[in-house]
């Protein structure tokens, strides 16, 4: 999937719960761009609703995935 700065705020794409991640992710220090990456790996917009209150454990999964590329 490719991520460009309109497609993120597609309705059809993305549920109001993961739009409203993407919203609040800058807040956290975390990247919108990693919240899709989480997505699409098959996290749920609540799976990564709680690894924001642990920072540690949402980027160590980010880095896990980002591991593969």
């Amino acid at each position: 999937m490719a991520y460009d700065d309109d497609n993120y705020e597609d309705e059809e794409l993305y549920t109001s719960h993961e739009q409203l991640l993407f919203n609040i992710c800058n807040y956290y220090g975390i990247d919108k761009y990693d919240i899709m990456l989480l997505l699409d790996y098959g996290y749920t917009a609540d799976e990564i609703e709680d690894m924001l209150m642990d920072y540690d454990l949402l980027t160590d999964a980010v880095k896990s995935i980002k591991k593969f590329f």
